[in-house]
């Protein structure tokens, strides 16, 4: 926001979420066991189909990316190490609205040829106002939300990921952008030309493996940098840091006096002061 203006936050986003996790009387938590076993216990598709690992790991594809590496950095380096426990909070809070959305995806789904279903927004979007008064309106709005995810799904999103790791394996190995982006473009192409099954099957191998390592390097991270991670987000002044963008929100200061109380609270604690 241009400076001098109140900064805005918008806040519909987590109403929908906590009002769905207290209508659901929070599912996310309740029934994250049975989550977990259902994951686990069907590794084989019904009549065809995929199964709940496999669907869990093409979910789990779309959303494990650059942003993880990125956005998580940005968001520290702009908020603070409190910002880490308010992106925890939305993750919880978020599950029970996935859990309404995919409930929703089930009940509005329709059959397409052979044994395969088609569901999703646009579908239930549609469906659900079908026999009221807003239905052509609501048809519309399903349309342009197919068209917006198409170009955003098939062009826009892969091109932010695709890009971002070109430039990581140019800045790290010194590779051509467009070695990277042939190789990127031809494997994702032999992916996605095979249909669901092979999206499935390739996420299935491949998402276990990522997420696993991107755990495990998170950890030596943490773990190396032990001394400063504890001077910089747990010491005595890490207060400060963590209640700022809390501040930005319920004080409502302006961009300007928040970037100075910013500055301010990181000086508090440096990495030199907390490197031995």
């Amino acid at each position: 926001s241009p400076r001098g203006r109140r900064i805005q936050t918008p806040t519909t986003p987590s109403i929908v979420k906590s009002h769905f996790t207290a209508r659901t009387r929070g599912v996310q938590l309740r029934h994250f066991g049975t989550m977990l076993r259902t994951i686990t216990s069907s590794r084989s598709g019904a009549e065809g189909g995929i199964s709940s690992f496999q669907a869990f790991a093409v979910g789990l594809a779309a959303r494990v990316g650059i942003g993880n590496v990125a956005g998580v950095a940005l968001a520290v380096v702009a908020g603070g190490p409190g910002a880490l426990f308010w992106m925890w909070v939305v993750a919880i809070l978020g599950m029970a609205t996935a859990f309404v959305e995919s409930t929703l995806a089930q009940v509005f789904k329709v059959r397409g040829r052979g044994l395969t279903f088609h569901g999703g927004p646009a579908y239930y979007i549609e469906k659900a106002y079908k026999h009221t008064s807003a239905a052509p309106f609501m048809l519309v709005y399903a349309i342009i939300f197919a068209v917006c995810m198409l170009l955003a799904t098939s062009y826009f999103l892969p091109g932010i990921q695709a890009n971002g790791v070109a430039a990581a394996v140019d800045n790290a190995w010194g590779i051509n952008i467009w070695v990277s982006a042939t190789i990127m473009t031809v494997l994702l192409a032999f992916i996605i030309i095979g249909g669901v099954k092979r999206i499935a099957w390739f996420a299935t191998m491949v998402v276990p493996f990522m997420a696993g390592l991107y755990i495990i390097i998170a950890v030596v991270v943490c773990v190396l940098l032990a001394v400063v991670l504890r001077a910089t987000a747990f010491g005595r002044d890490a207060s400060r840091l963590s209640v700022l963008p809390g501040l930005r929100v319920i004080v409502g200061r302006t961009q300007d006096e928040a970037e100075s109380k910013y500055r301010q609270a990181l000086s508090l604690v440096t990495i030199e002061e907390a490197l031995p």
